[in-house]
């Protein structure tokens, strides 16, 4: 097992460095000049020049690159240019929200997809198992982006069940203390935050 572990490790790598190489090669290959974005049309060129300087943007590719791993392997993303903060920060505001998606996205899916497979399989080739087949192959061959728009323009759009956006729903979430927001609706005995969130969170995160 271990070493089964470790071997799936290994073969991660070098997909996570390519991956990261194929990113980081995309945003510098885009049009227009980030500096120009962040300091504006009007600025001179002795300014631009500073700022390249500054951010270490007048480097070639492959050394900012390198900077980047190094520093991305000691736990430093960087500072984010629209929040004016550390990246790590940014991440770590918005973690708990992306676990909790994840976790009740899943037990949605489970308790969905475990029945309705068992039932299906065992009655194969009944209605059952022909709605099954159908439900799965419309899931993996729909378009998710498509998909997505369409769920959130009936939900939110047409039946205003859900919110288009955000966590704090309608004023129903209380003071964040964990920033899991579940968690922090019981301990405050929030009871409408506790209904209202786990559903509107899966919902929303099937969506995407």
């Amino acid at each position: 097992m271990v070493s089964y572990l470790v071997h799936r490790l290994a073969g991660t790598l070098p997909v996570l460095l390519l991956i990261s190489f194929l990113v980081f090669s995309l945003i510098h290959a885009a049009p227009g000049d980030p500096t120009l974005l962040l300091l504006g049309e009007e600025t001179n060129a002795a300014e631009i020049a500073r700022a390249k300087e500054r951010w270490g943007l007048d480097q070639p590719l492959y050394v900012q690159y390198l900077k980047f791993l190094r520093a991305a392997a000691a736990g430093d993303f960087g500072k984010s240019f629209k929040y004016a903060e550390p990246v790590i920060n940014v991440i770590k505001t918005r973690l708990p929200a992306t676990i909790e998606l994840a976790v009740f996205a899943i037990i949605i899916a489970s308790l969905l997809a475990i029945p309705l497979g068992v039932w299906a399989g065992a009655k194969p080739n009944s209605w059952i198992d022909n709605l099954g087949t159908t439900f799965g192959l419309f899931g993996i061959s729909m378009p998710s982006f498509w998909l997505a728009i369409m769920l959130i323009l009936l939900l939110a759009g047409v039946l205003n069940l859900l919110p288009t956006s955000g966590r704090s729903t309608y004023g129903i979430a209380g003071p964040e203390q964990t920033g899991f927001y579940l968690f922090d609706s019981i301990m405050q005995k929030n009871w409408a935050a506790d209904v209202w969130e786990p559903s509107s969170f899966s919902l929303l995160f099937i969506c995407f």
